[in-house]
């Protein structure tokens, strides 16, 4: 019942799935509490292996639920909206990513996994509606002005495109080195 009696379960689980033995691995996983620091290690790995080796999708997405259930923080929305994701459920994705934004307001990552999200689920006016949102809130996101300028360029609103792309060189400094100004155009 010590951390390294885990790790080594782990490590074990690892051989098995070298050796095309997903069943054994799978068991090995299981046996990891969830008290244990390697439980959320022991939960991406099973769920690799439903996904990959057995495309169960629901045992899949039961593993990242498990995971959300036990601890609830951000991070483990954040895992299971990218599960959806991956599955090709974005409506679910939407959901998660939203609650985890709700937990976690000051990770700005979200606001663009919610955005392609969206876009997925051709929700393009929601979609849109969000990225305007979120650059209320938080003027200085570039990377929002760019997914909305992509946006408006795949939506050939070629106008709205360059005022947005127009507003993202406004936001670039005069007092800018080269270096950053070239990450600001390339972004």
């Amino acid at each position: 019942d010590s951390p390294e009696e885990v790790r080594v379960v782990v490590a074990n689980s690892q051989l098995a799935i070298k050796r095309n033995d997903f069943g054994a691995a799978v068991r090995m996983l299981s046996r990891v509490p969830k008290d244990s620091v390697a439980y959320t290690k022991a939960q991406l790995e099973k769920a690799n292996i439903y996904l990959q080796h057995r495309n169960d999708r629901r045992r899949y997405i039961n593993c990242y639920q498990s995971l959300v259930d036990q601890a609830g923080t951000s991070a483990s929305h954040i895992h299971l909206g990218e599960a959806y994701m991956r599955i090709q459920e974005p409506e679910k994705a939407i959901e998660c990513f939203e609650t985890a934004y709700r937990l976690d307001q000051s990770n700005g990552a979200l606001a663009t996994k919610i955005g392609v999200a969206l876009v997925s689920t051709h929700d393009y006016l929601k979609a849109i509606d969000y990225y305007e949102t979120a650059l209320r809130t938080s003027p200085d996101r570039n990377d929002l002005r760019h997914s909305l300028a992509e946006l408006y360029f795949k939506l050939n609103e070629f106008t709205r495109a360059i005022r947005v792309l127009d507003q993202t060189l406004g936001n670039v400094g005069a007092d800018s080195d080269a270096n950053a100004m070239k990450a600001e155009v390339a972004a």
